[in-house]
C-alpha cells in the first residue's frame, strides 16, 4: 500500500524504471502490479521462464507495464501510483526479494 508514502515518491515522473533482485527455488512467472488512481486499474508487467536457484535482476521500464483490462494502454507522467505487488505462480519453495526501488534515468 502505497497511500502513506510522500505523493512525490509515488507520483510517475520521468523515465522511471522498477529494479529488484529475487532468488526463487521454483514457480513459472513472476507478476509485478501498480494500481493507478487515474485509470482506477492494474498496470501488470510478467515474466515467464524464470531462472531457479539464483540470484536474478528485475530491471524494467515503466512505460512496459500495461492495463489489466485492455492491454494496451501504459502508465503515464503524473499518473499516482497508491499499490504495488510482486506475485509468482507455481512456485512451493522459498521466494527471496532484495534491493526493491524505482529508479529515474536521466537523459
Amino acid at each position: 500500500d502505497l497511500s502513506r508514502v510522500d505523493k512525490r515518491v509515488s507520483t510517475v515522473k520521468g523515465a522511471l524504471r522498477l529494479r529488484f533482485r529475487y532468488h526463487a527455488s521454483s514457480g513459472d512467472a513472476l507478476c509485478v502490479q501498480f494500481m493507478d488512481d487515474r485509470v482506477r486499474d492494474n498496470f501488470r508487467y510478467e515474466v515467464k521462464g524464470l531462472a531457479h536457484g539464483k540470484w536474478e535482476t528485475f530491471d524494467v521500464p515503466l512505460s512496459e507495464f500495461y492495463l489489466l483490462i485492455d492491454g494496451a494502454a501504459k502508465i503515464q507522467e503524473g499518473d499516482r501510483l497508491t499499490w504495488f505487488n510482486i506475485s509468482l505462480s507455481g512456485t512451493t519453495g522459498p521466494v527471496h526479494f532484495d534491493d526493491i526501488e524505482l529508479v529515474e534515468m536521466l537523459k
